[in-house]
């Protein structure tokens, strides 16, 4: 005989969950630690775990991150079963509804919010509803999650890595074909980092050494302010040098910020407002300029690379060693070794941050504006690079000893046999 079915939860069930697990978040006094704020991913895991996901091969190394990503919980706290119950009933509705949907896989929290948006667009009340108690639920738990996490002890591989030596023929193949734009930021105003501008020195050399990337082909910027990284990039789109298949390598490392969507006057319906908008944060962010300089949003770095790319046709590959975790904690205290601010708080510069990216006068007037209801649909119509990033949007990067934990690790894999380039038809790895 099979399993019982679970009950399904009603949304009138759900909705008033989500109102007593929230409050009972957020009425805990600072430092509680039922939930930490980030985990630590472990850098090795992340950057083999992203690297398979560049060449589109599954690997056991993604299950093996997403068990890090998972982490052990040191905090079972007896007097908070209750809330934890709640917690996992309110799993259980977003489980359902990603069922209800009839969405393919395991269950991903920021396409199950796309899907509600779109129903909620169309005039779906139910869909709207679900939206508004995931939303809430999605956020709180990413704002209140304090775990500590324990990395596993490094695999055996690591202890056995070694640097081969550049082959010539990939230079020759390669090097002409490799454009590359690296950033570094350390020196912020509030919480300078230490190792931002080292990770984009150590990329340069990298290019350079193994691929043969020539020295006119490579722009390196440290602490850059805002209009210098988006020069940068609209300089790529015009660059007539490059050519349909050759290769932009983009690089950031630096702080990284999140923005509530709800917080902007222009996104007047629940539909456009769930979810959060990410950001680069640059060395001016929030310095005197009308009222302070803003973030470079994810929608407005999106936007230019895909007018680079259907410029060029050339394949865009991103490498984030920042983290997003600002969410909407305006007083949130940075750790010196996390690469995370909070976001601004002006108001006036939140909106400007978008409205600037619209009237940039290089932006293509065809373009999408970043303020486009567009953005909530999760069939959105434009060019995405292939992505390594450091973290998700629940975990921190970190830094030590003036240095990225990622890019140090990445480095260190695309340095040896296990990230030699083959020599073919296209950019591949071993």
């Amino acid at each position: 005989m099979g399993d019982n079915p679970k009950p399904t939860i009603a949304i009138e069930e759900a909705e008033a969950m989500i109102e007593c697990w929230r409050g009972f978040a957020q009425s805990e006094p600072k430092g509680f630690d039922y939930s930490p704020a980030k985990p630590t991913p472990n850098p090795h895991v992340a950057a083999l775990s992203a690297l398979a996901r560049f060449r589109a091969v599954p690997t056991a190394t993604d299950n093996a991150s997403k068990s890090v990503a998972g982490g052990r919980n040191f905090s079972d706290k007896p007097s908070r079963v209750r809330h934890r119950e709640s917690e996992e009933k309110l799993m259980e509705f977003e489980q359902q509804t990603w069922d209800l949907y009839q969405l393919q896989g395991t269950l991903d929290h920021t396409r199950l919010l796309e899907e509600c948006q779109v129903r909620a667009q169309r005039g779906d009340h139910d869909a709207k509803r679900r939206l508004e108690v995931l939303d809430i639920f999605h956020k709180t738990r990413h704002q209140n999650r304090a775990h500590r996490w324990e990395l596993p002890p490094d695999h055996p591989k690591w202890q056995k890595l070694e640097e081969v030596t550049p082959d010539p023929q990939v230079q020759a193949t390669w090097g002409p074909r490799l454009w590359a734009l690296l950033i570094g930021n350390d020196r912020y105003p509030q919480s300078p980092l230490r190792g931002a501008v080292n990770d984009s020195l150590a990329w340069k050399s990298y290019v350079i050494e193994f691929l043969g990337v020539p020295e006119d082909h490579i722009t390196h910027i440290e602490n850059a302010k805002r209009e210098t990284i988006v020069t940068a990039l609209y300089n790529l789109r015009d660059n007539d040098e490059i050519k349909d298949g050759d290769h932009i390598l983009f690089v950031y490392a630096g702080h990284g910020s999140k923005y509530d969507a709800q917080v902007y006057s222009f996104e007047a319906d629940i539909g456009h407002r769930a979810g959060s908008i990410e950001a680069l944060c640059p060395v001016d962010r929030g310095l005197p300029r009308r009222r302070g300089t803003p973030d470079i949003s994810d929608r407005e770095v999106l936007l230019i690379l895909s007018e680079i790319h259907d410029q060029t046709k050339a394949d865009i590959t991103v490498v984030l060693d920042c983290c997003h975790s600002g969410g909407g904690t305006r007083e949130l205290d940075a750790d010196p070794h996390s690469r995370t601010l909070a976001p601004l708080i002006d108001p006036e510069v939140i909106k400007r941050m978008f409205v600037e990216a619209d009237e940039h006068p290089r932006r293509r007037p065809s373009s999408l504006s970043v303020r486009s209801p567009a953005w909530a649909s999760a069939t959105v119509d434009i060019y995405r690079p292939v992505l390594l990033a450091a973290c998700q949007d629940t975990e921190l990067a970190w830094e030590e000893k003036e240095r990225g934990l990622f890019t140090s690790a990445v480095l260190r894999i695309l340095r040896s046999e296990m990230g030699k380039v083959r020599n073919r038809g296209s950019m591949e790895r071993t």
